[in-house]
C-alpha cells in the first residue's frame, strides 16, 4: 500500500491548487447565472450560451496552451532552466495572438448570432454580451500561459489564491454592473460580460507580478517576455495543436448540444445553461487531477523513470474513480434540489430535473476520460487520443443526439443520452489506449 499512497499524496499535493484556480473559472460563471437569473429566464440562458459560444472559440488555445505544464515539468527534471523561461516566453507570445485572433472571431459570432436560431430575446441579450466577452480573450490567454508556466514548476497555490481573488472581484464587479450601484449604470446581462473582462485582466496582471517578482521562479522566468525562438514554437504547437482539438471535440459537442437546447426554446436552454455548470465544476476536478497527474508523469519522463510514469497515471484513474462515484450520488440524489436552487421558474425546471438525473449517470465516464487525455499528454502521446476523441464526440455523440431528440421525439433528454454514450466510448477507448503503451511490461 505504500507506494499507492506515495504517488496518491503527490497527485494530490499538486492537483488540489489547480483544482481550486479551475472551479473558479465556473464559479464566475455561476455567479453569472445566478445574479442575472434576477432578471428572466432570457438573461441565463443568453449569458450561459454566449459563454458557451466564447469557451467553444477559444477552448483550441486553451488545449494549445495545456502543453506547457509536462513541457516545462520535463525541462525541469532534466535541469534545462533556461528552457523553462524560453517556453513562457514563446508561449506568451502564442497567447497574445491566440488571444487576438479569437477575439476577432468572438466578434464576428456576435455579429453573425442570428446564425445560431436562438429565441429572439436571448439573440438581443447575447449580442451584446459576446461582443464584450470577447474583449477579455487576451488577458485570459495571458494569464493560462503564465498559469501552465508556474504548474509546470510544481508552483500552483499562487495562480489559484489569483483565480479565487478573482471570482470575489467579478461578483463585486458584477453586483455594481448589473444592478447599477455605487453610482454605475444598471447594464443588465451585459454588466456581467464587463465584470469579466476586468476580472480576467486584473488575474494576468497579478500572475505576471508573481512571475516576475518572486524569488521562487528567479532560476526559471526568462530576461523578457519578448524573447521567442522558433524552435520552442514549433515544440509547444507540435503537440498543443492536437491537444487543442482533443478539447475542442469534447467541448464543442456539448456547444452544438446547446445549440440544439436553444432550437427547443429559451426555457430548455435555461434548464441546459444551470445543468450545465455544477456538470462543468465536477469537471473541472477531475481535468485538476490530470493536469496534475500529466505534470508528474512528464517530471518522470525527464528522470528516465517510467515505472514511475504508470503508477502516477493509474493512481490518478483511481482517484477520479473514487471521486465521481461520489458526484454520481450526489447528482442523483439531489437531481431535484439542485436545479431549484438556480431558479424557481417551473417551465425550465421541468426540463432541468431530467437532465439533472442524466448528467449525474455520465459522470463516471466523463471523468475516467478526461484524466486519461491528461496522463497521455503527459506522455506526448496526443495524435491517437484526438482521433478517439473526434470518433467519440462528432462521429456518435452528436449525431445519437440529434436523432434521439428530434427523430425519435425524445427533446432534450435525447441529446443528454446521445453526449453519455459518447462520453463512455471516448472513456473506454482512452482507457485502453493508456493501460497499452504505458503497462510496466514494456518498460523492463
Amino acid at each position: 500500500m505504500q507506494p499507492f499512497n506515495k504517488y496518491l499524496k503527490r497527485i494530490w499535493h499538486l492537483s488540489w491548487p489547480i483544482i481550486l484556480g479551475q472551479v473558479s473559472y465556473v464559479l464566475m460563471g455561476i455567479a453569472d447565472n445566478i445574479m442575472v437569473g434576477k432578471i428572466s429566464s432570457a438573461a441565463v440562458a443568453a449569458v450561459g450560451f454566449s459563454n458557451t459560444v466564447f469557451f467553444t472559440v477559444s477552448i483550441i488555445g486553451i488545449g494549445i496552451l495545456s502543453i506547457l505544464p509536462p513541457l516545462i515539468s520535463k525541462a525541469k527534471a532534466e535541469n534545462k532552466n533556461e528552457k523553462c523561461g524560453d517556453l513562457l516566453s514563446n508561449g506568451f507570445f502564442i497567447a497574445c495572438w491566440i488571444g487576438a485572433i479569437f477575439m476577432l472571431v468572438t466578434y464576428f459570432l456576435a455579429s453573425h448570432f442570428f446564425w445560431f436560431k436562438q429565441d429572439p430575446t436571448v439573440e438581443i441579450i447575447g449580442i451584446g454580451f459576446l461582443k464584450v466577452i470577447g474583449y477579455s480573450a487576451i488577458p485570459l490567454f495571458i494569464f493560462l500561459a503564465a498559469k501552465q508556466f508556474t504548474d509546470g514548476l510544481g508552483f500552483t497555490k499562487e495562480s489559484m489564491y489569483i483565480a479565487l481573488s478573482a471570482v470575489l472581484l467579478n461578483i463585486i464587479l458584477n453586483y455594481i454592473f448589473i444592478y447599477g450601484h455605487f453610482g454605475a449604470p444598471a447594464l443588465g446581462a451585459i454588466g456581467a460580460a464587463w465584470a469579466t473582462f476586468v476580472s480576467r485582466v486584473a488575474m494576468a496582471v497579478g500572475l505576471l507580478l508573481f512571475i516576475f517578482k518572486s524569488k521562487k521562479t528567479k532560476p526559471y522566468r526568462p530576461q523578457s517576455l519578448l524573447r521567442n525562438k522558433i524552435t520552442y514554437h514549433r515544440l509547444i504547437l507540435k503537440d498543443g495543436i492536437p491537444s487543442g482539438l482533443q478539447y475542442f471535440f469534447e467541448i464543442g459537442a456539448f456547444a452544438v448540444a446547446n445549440l440544439f437546447m436553444g432550437w427547443m426554446g429559451k426555457d430548455v436552454s435555461a434548464a441546459y445553461q444551470i445543468v450545465i455548470s455544477p456538470a462543468a465544476l465536477t469537471y473541472l476536478f477531475v481535468s485538476g487531477f490530470g493536469i496534475g497527474a500529466s505534470i508528474l508523469v512528464s517530471e518522470s519522463l525527464g528522470e528516465q523513470n517510467k515505472i514511475n510514469a504508470y503508477q502516477f497515471g493509474l493512481n490518478a484513474l483511481k482517484m477520479t474513480f473514487v471521486f465521481e462515484l461520489f458526484t454520481c450520488a450526489v447528482f442523483l440524489i439531489f437531481h431535484r434540489v439542485i436545479p431549484e436552487a438556480y431558479i424557481q421558474d417551473e417551465n425550465v425546471l421541468k426540463h432541468a430535473i431530467p437532465l439533472m438525473f442524466i448528467a449525474g449517470i455520465f459522470q463516471l465516464p466523463d471523468g475516467i476520460q478526461c484524466v486519461c487525455l491528461g496522463v497521455l499528454r503527459g506522455m506526448y502521446d496526443v495524435k491517437i487520443p484526438t482521433l478517439f476523441t473526434l470518433f467519440a464526440y462528432w462521429g456518435v455523440s452528436l449525431p445519437l443526439g440529434y436523432y434521439l431528440a428530434f427523430t425519435k421525439g425524445y427533446g432534450a433528454t435525447g441529446v443528454w443520452w446521445g453526449l453519455t454514450i459518447g462520453l463512455l466510448i471516448s472513456a473506454i477507448l482512452l482507457s485502453w489506449r493508456f493501460f497499452y503503451i504505458a503497462r510496466p511490461a514494456k518498460f523492463t
